[in-house]
């Protein structure tokens, strides 16, 4: 009897470790406008450190560098390049985060994706008026925190969204000829041309693009203004370096 007694204590003290296993996420770099790319590794500290009360959160170089990887493939699409990002981290979960300043204001947005499912498990959408940024960093943690704190104990995984003052969002693409250069939008790597993203109106933007043997291009672009000109972007090809050839002497 004692026998069967430790064994079923010990099948219970497995069964109970099992369900304190917290799931994988993986955090993406931080998407955050011009004015705040300072803040944005701060910003990302405080994500990972909120969602860590509830995730196993990896984020960081090696997420960057694995991403970096993906993007660089030739049949790459957002959904592969998610997919094998998290088998890499032995996870199922991508998490999306942006922080924008509209006005006086900052919007703090994070999404988290099922990359098996296909579905959104959980997001949230807030707004810190008229907030400094130290002010915002704290914000932004202390909402996330309690926001999927509360999912977590929720029977449904229906987002927890509020939506204060929600910015227009407009879907934009970008396309350069050639194709298949790499983008930046306000300093963080996004892909490969062509590329689709979003943004709110009326956000100024800085994209720079580069592809090998051609001129760089580094602008600022405003949302909602001639957006149709970011479908057909042209590259120049770089000049090419003239070689000196060495004559011999008697010739």
């Amino acid at each position: 009897m004692r026998y069967l007694h430790f064994i079923t204590l010990f099948l219970l003290s497995i069964s109970a470790s099992k369900a304190a296993e917290k799931e994988v996420v993986i955090l993406l770099p931080i998407e955050v406008d011009q004015s705040l790319q300072q803040e944005a590794g701060l910003l990302g500290t405080a994500v990972q450190q909120a969602l860590s009360e509830r995730f196993s959160v990896f984020y960081g170089p090696a997420v960057e560098e694995k991403l970096e990887v993906e993007y660089s493939k030739e049949n790459c699409s957002a959904l592969s390049c998610a997919q094998n990002l998290a088998i890499e981290f032995n996870g199922e979960l991508i998490a999306n985060t942006s922080v924008q300043k509209v006005d006086t204001s900052f919007v703090i947005q994070i999404q988290i994706n099922n990359v098996v499912t296909g579905q959104i498990t959980d997001s949230l959408l807030e707004v810190c008026a008229n907030c400094s940024k130290l002010q915002m960093l704290a914000f932004t943690k202390r909402v996330v925190s309690k926001a999927f704190e509360a999912n977590a104990t929720a029977q449904t995984a229906q987002p927890i969204i509020r939506t204060p003052e929600k910015p227009d969002l407009m879907a934009l693409n970008i396309g350069t000829t050639p194709t298949r250069a790499r983008v930046r939008i306000n300093g963080s790597y996004r892909g490969t041309t062509p590329l689709g993203f979003q943004a709110p109106v009326g956000e100024k933007i800085r994209i720079q693009i580069t592809k090998r043997g051609y001129e760089p291009r580094d602008f600022v672009h405003k949302i909602g203004e001639n957006d149709g000109s970011l479908g057909n972007l042209s590259l120049t090809e770089k000049p090419e370096q003239t070689k000196r050839v060495r004559v011999p002497m008697g010739f």
